[in-house]
């Protein structure tokens, strides 16, 4: 005797299962970039500036970014690092950007380098203490980000 609802609930699971299945497999012909960072440096030019771990700023390095009032940073290059702390290259993939988050924008501002994509300045605007948070999107999210790092601005 043939079970209608059987077959029914049968056939449904076997659908589910190659609909979990095929969405778990990647696709062979994409040329996925596996740019994983585990940490970040911010150099200005050779030296290194701060040293971002496992979501943590090493001591090692400076703890915040000290501004004056209407001045500029020099200018900060981001290198990624790996799960090793080893500096990885710049991320080739066209949907991986840079991007940030300042928590009082009163206070300072990030002025974006066109020329090249992981570097950028700061700009103080008025006396005060926010932070900034430095981000790895891919597409419309962050695959990495700092702590908020401290950001003072003085006379």
């Amino acid at each position: 005797m043939f079970n209608t609802k059987f077959f029914i609930v049968l056939l449904f699971g076997v659908f589910l299962s190659l609909f979990f299945y095929s969405c778990s497999e990647s696709n062979p012909t994409e040329d996925e970039d596996h740019y994983e960072a585990a940490g970040l440096l911010l150099k200005q030019g050779n030296a290194i500036f701060m040293r971002i771990f496992e979501t943590k700023i090493d001591d090692n390095y400076n703890q915040s970014i000290i501004l004056k009032t209407g001045s500029e940073s020099l200018v900060f290059s981001v290198v990624f690092l790996n799960e090793n702390g080893n500096e990885l290259p710049e991320p080739t993939d066209a949907n991986k950007s840079f991007d940030w988050v300042i928590d009082d924008k009163t206070i300072v501002i990030l002025e974006y380098d066109n020329k090249n994509k992981w570097s950028f300045r700061l700009k103080g605007l008025i006396e005060g203490t926010t932070n900034l948070e430095l981000r790895l999107n891919h597409n419309d999210h962050p695959d990495f980000k700092t702590p908020k790092i401290p950001v003072i601005v003085g006379k």
